[in-house]
């Protein structure tokens, strides 16, 4: 199975292997600050409080292909990827692309009625990870990154 799916990889053109070895890196990335404290994790998000605008123009097919690696890689890891590393992913990812985007905390109760969270991300108009079931939860928290990538603890200054 492995070997059928590195055969499947080797025949993907460069720049399809390039953003799905970036998304491997971020989703790991993320599952590493997943493991950190409360603290460390929420300060790595940007800007607590805010969201981007809804309204921003955003490279949609930048986005798009960022959704679709995020999720794909996710489905290959072998570490657990849910909605919270995927959120991370997509932040740093979407960054690195200098896009504006937004973290959402959310909470809810599941069919059975025990507590659930979600986390899920926006860039511009279009939802990057988690979009799947958000009715179903209230946004407790944002956090946001404009298009520096500047958040709150991350700001540079400018001279």
């Amino acid at each position: 199975m492995m070997r059928n799916k590195l055969k499947t990889f080797m025949i993907l053109p460069k720049e399809t292997k390039y953003i799905y070895l970036e998304a491997y890196i971020a989703l790991m990335k993320g599952r590493l600050t997943k493991t950190q404290s409360n603290k460390h994790i929420l300060s790595s998000f940007g800007r607590p409080g805010s969201e981007t605008s809804v309204d921003e123009e955003v490279d949609k097919e930048a986005v798009l292909k960022v959704s679709h690696a995020i999720h794909t890689m996710a489905d290959n890891a072998w570490w657990e990827s849910e909605c919270l590393v995927k959120a991370a992913a997509a932040m740093t990812m979407l960054e690195r692309r200098n896009l504006p985007v937004t973290l959402y905390l959310g909470t809810g109760k599941s069919e059975d009625g025990t507590f659930v969270a979600h986390a899920w991300t926006r860039c511009g108009r279009y939802y990057v990870t988690g979009a799947e079931g958000l009715d179903n939860y209230t946004v407790i928290m944002t956090y946001a990154r404009d298009r520096a990538g500047k958040g709150e603890n991350n700001e540079t200054n400018a001279t």
